[in-house]
């Protein structure tokens, strides 16, 4: 007999089994680094910081600029447990600055993002006192051609959550052979953010169809029985 029960019991164990915290591939969770993430950005100068993610073999670039006075970039990681509790955090002196992460493989080799799922995910602990303008840009090989794709959104000031961004924003991208990654924040006036992962998931809503077409399915044939 058919046990609905289980069916709804598969259908939210899925859907939680590809949640960010769970990730099909991770960018960068702020936790294990080689070097620990310390950038101050004076009177319009720009500092740059390359570490590597030891968990998954992921090299990041940091950019820091800032405007007059002054703008703060690190990674918290937890006293007791380092390999824990990353945070990447901004912070603006009275002055507007652009934060910049580059993200590609160690080896120089092309990533199979598609492989991971169709969705890029941010999980911000919160954003204040101002709004982010964030440029993201696909590096790829389309037909042995390296080719950029943009895309582009606005953190709103007191944002916090998870926020998505579909593979298919970036048009004529290739997924299965990306080169790097490009990320561009450029923040207002003493505005500050506190970022806990970055990473590649299946699309939201493709979930959230998946999971109803189990429950509709289970409905029916309870139906029937």
């Amino acid at each position: 007999m058919f046990n609905f029960k289980k069916l709804i019991a598969f259908t939210v164990i899925s859907l939680a089994s590809v949640m960010p915290a769970q990730a099909g591939f991770v960018l960068d969770s702020f936790d294990s680094y080689n070097d620990t993430l310390a950038l101050e950005a004076f009177d319009a100068t720009e500092v740059t910081q390359t570490v590597v993610n030891v968990v998954n073999g992921v090299e990041a670039i940091y950019t820091l600029s800032a405007d007059v006075p002054e703008n703060r970039l690190n990674n918290f990681t937890s006293s007791v447990n380092p390999a824990q509790d990353g945070i990447l955090t901004y912070a603006s002196e009275n002055t507007a600055g652009t934060v910049g992460i580059t993200y590609s493989n160690v080896d120089n080799t092309n990533a199979d993002f598609a492989a991971f799922g169709s969705s890029f995910y941010f999980d911000l602990w919160d954003a204040t006192d101002g709004v982010f303008d964030v440029v993201m840009t696909v590096n790829s090989w389309v037909s042995s051609v390296l080719t950029a794709v943009d895309y582009s959104f606005t953190v709103a000031d007191g944002s916090s959550g998870t926020f998505f961004v579909g593979f298919n924003q970036f048009a004529g991208a290739n997924f299965m052979s990306v080169e790097s990654i490009n990320l561009v924040l450029n923040g207002a006036v003493d505005a500050d953010f506190d970022l806990a992962e970055v990473g590649i998931v299946p699309e939201p809503s493709a979930l959230a169809i998946l999971g109803l077409g189990l429950i509709a399915l289970g409905l029916r044939r309870r139906k029937l029985v």
